[in-house]
């Protein structure tokens, strides 16, 4: 990997950068002297004879060994005259072929350019040697007299020339090796063990973080221009964009999509630009740190929300760890690293650690997804509860494919150690499977799809059919006592139920409140099956609970009093005909309160969405795949109006521009829920 700041860019006052034909050339006729660091060489390198050593690779491995260089060909070294070379005859293939046989250990950035004038009149090769972490390197080669007799020195730069290395500056040379090896893997545990106390002091439950540090080869010295806040911030929009279109599956949100809240103005640290969403105590909890070395640290929460929310058992051993947001953190430091390394003009490779961790060691239970959007827990899998760290190597000129490859390579010696499988593929989230040899679930033909044939409830009832979801709520036979869990969007199912403990539900008296487990859905085959809480599933079938009456529910934590019996000699052979209208009346009477208690909306917008619902509902009778385009359109508008909205709301609620009060007015809600619900439309994707 060529530099981008060599001794031409120091003499010439040059900004870093690649080196150019205008540079070698003002370089050579301001008489510019030979260093150790530079040499000026009139010929192309030529082959060895009569039992020489190979010039070139003594003069690359002496540059190597001291701190890096040019060799400069085409430019006579007495006179700093540039008399040129023949481009045609440049063999890189073969130079660099000469240096790969008699360097060790091999020197792997050695970069080799040819620079023409614009008249192509002229033709410099520059050969780029950048100082080597493993130096000393020895030259090999062989007599004329005795061919078979191997014979190595060590060469290193003396000034202006090249000399051999004595036996005590060879001992010197690979103690000094030792220690760089020493140094770099101290300042990586220390930046790994100060992120880890810095997460897990914020974390306000158990949880396991991912865990990333990318630091250069060759980290920029502290004379180096810092990274500029809007550069930092420049840095993150750039690798949130890569891992996109690397992955292209918008239903995982990211450690860098999760940044989207902080991402336009960074804090600074010590020598650093810090994103975090800690402070916020909503969403998931990350942490990025840009480096004005070049280093980067990302740590992301793996537990929030990885059985989203209400399919959480709370009887679930150890500390869940989201397998989807794993891969996810994977792409998103891959291409951060490359991004930032572009940026600073990083010239050395760069190395990333990444590891799963936990404040106490506990069992890691993976989550996987199954059917596109089913939460599981492979009951196969391994429960580690440490996680050993895995590498990968990041450079600048990486393609999106290359570190896509890495990014799999990574997320796959992650997943192994729960012995499971991993892939990452565009357009499809993560998943895990058994490892071979393991029994696994049974997974759909092509990720992310559900197959439909075979695929029923239990009792019969086909999957998908039964649209009872919303805000209505279950109370089970057998008590008065009423579980009550909360589903997704405003409205929720659940069930409840006084059951006995061979159900696997927690049982209990009356007027004693329970929690309930999600109902299962029998696929046909696999040993996971999908889950819901609508209350259609909980028919009394696969363990679940069998619930005698409806009720309406609000996720705001509203619960109506009524309760609206279910006749399960109708709902068992179609749920659809069940009389739900009472609770969902309910449920529109609790929302009209919250309106009442909102700040009102102008007269013409509240009348266009009361036209636009009449519409959608006369659309979806005549014609449900033109209702759906035109809700996809919907929620495509409001995803991107409802980002921005929600961070200049929080932006002036945060710099008192707006009360909180106004806010929570504005949901008809309390304070938490107004900030949680700007939080939620903030991340969405």
């Amino acid at each position: 990997m060529a530099r981008s700041w060599t001794r031409l860019h120091e003499y010439l006052g040059a900004p870093p950068g690649p080196v150019t034909f205008d540079m070698v050339k003002r370089a050579a006729g301001a008489n510019l002297a030979e260093s150790d660091d530079l040499d000026w060489k009139e010929q192309l390198p030529q082959p060895p004879r009569d039992g020489r050593w190979n010039e070139l690779a003594k003069d690359v491995a002496a540059m190597a060994s001291t701190r890096g260089g040019l060799l400069v060909f085409g430019v006579r070294d007495r006179t700093t005259e540039p008399v040129g070379i023949d481009p045609d005859e440049v063999n890189s293939q073969q130079y660099a072929q000469w240096i790969r046989n008699h360097v060790q250990p091999y020197l792997p950035d050695v970069t080799f350019t040819t620079l023409t004038s614009p008249d192509r009149a002229l033709s410099f090769l520059v050969i780029d040697i950048p100082p080597s972490p493993m130096a000393p390197h020895h030259v090999y080669g062989t007599a004329a007299k005795d061919k078979d007799q191997q014979a190595a020195v060590v060469p290193y730069r003396d000034a202006d020339h090249t000399a051999w290395m004595a036996e005590h500056q060879i001992e010197r040379a690979y103690r000094d090796r030792f220690t760089r090896t020493q140094h770099a893997q101290d300042e990586l545990e220390w930046l790994i063990a100060h992120t880890r106390e810095n997460v897990l002091a914020e974390q306000a439950e158990p949880s396991a973080w991912f865990l990333a540090v990318a630091r250069p080869e060759r980290p920029l010295p502290r004379t180096a221009p810092p990274l500029a806040r809007e550069n930092a911030a420049e840095v993150c929009a750039t690798a949130l964009a890569c891992s996109r279109d690397m992955s292209r599956n918008y239903h995982v949100v990211g450690p860098l999509t999760a940044l989207n809240v902080v991402m336009s103005y960074p804090r600074p640290g010590l020598r650093r630009w810090v994103f975090s969403t800690l402070p916020l105590r909503t969403g998931r909890g990350v942490l990025a740190e840009l480096h004005h070395d070049g280093s980067i640290v990302l740590a992301a929460n793996l537990s929030w929300k990885a059985l989203r929310g209400d399919h959480a058992d709370p009887d679930t051993e150890g500390i869940v760890v989201d397998a989807d947001v794993t891969g996810a953190s994977c792409r998103d430091v891959l291409a951060l690293a490359r991004e930032l390394g572009r940026r600073l003009g990083v010239d050395s490779t760069v190395h990333v650690t990444a590891t799963i961790t936990t404040a106490q060691p506990a069992p890691l239970t993976p989550v996987v997804t199954e059917y596109a959007s089913f939460k599981t827990i492979p009951d196969h899998a391994r429960r580690p509860r440490r996680i050993q760290p895995v590498t990968a190597l990041v450079t600048l000129a990486d393609t999106d494919d290359v570190l896509r490859e890495s990014a799999q390579e990574s997320f796959t010696d992650l997943m192994n150690q729960f012995g499971l499988t991993a892939r990452l593929q565009p357009g499809c989230p993560g998943l895990p499977r058994a490892a071979p040899g393991c029994p696994g679930p049974a997974t759909s033909p092509k990720p992310g799809v559900v197959p439909c044939s075979g695929v029923r409830l239990s009792r019969g009832v086909r999957f998908g059919q039964a649209r009872l979801g919303g805000p209505l709520h279950c109370a089970a036979a057998g008590g008065t006592a009423v579980t009550e869990v909360k589903g997704s969007g405003d409205g929720g199912v659940g069930v409840g139920g006084v059951r006995g403990p061979a159900s696997g539900f927690r049982g209990g008296g009356a007027g004693r409140r329970q929690r309930t487990g999600p109902g299962y859905l029998d696929a046909g085959s696999g040993s996971h099956m999908p889950s819901t809480r609508e209350w259609w599933a909980y028919d009394g079938t696969l363990g679940s609970p069998r619930p005698s009456h409806l009720r309406a529910v609000c996720s705001c934590g509203w619960r109506c009093e009524h309760l609206y019996r279910i006749d399960w000699g109708t709902a068992a052979d179609d749920p659809e005909t069940v009389d739900t209208s009472a609770a969902r009346t309910d449920f529109d009477g609790h929302l009209h309160d919250l309106e009442a208690r909102s700040l009102p909306l102008p007269a013409a917008m509240t009348d266009l969405v009361e036209r636009l619902d009449e519409q959608l509902h006369d659309l979806a009778a005549d014609s449900p795949l033109a209702a759906l385009k035109a809700i996809a359109a919907l929620e495509r508008i409001t995803l991107r109006i409802a980002r921005h909205a929600a961070a200049d709301a929080q932006a002036s609620a945060d710099e008192d521009e707006l009360s909180w009060e106004t806010v929570a007015r504005t949901f008809g809600t309390d304070h938490e829920y107004a900030r949680a619900r700007l939080m939620h439309y903030q991340l969405r994707v």
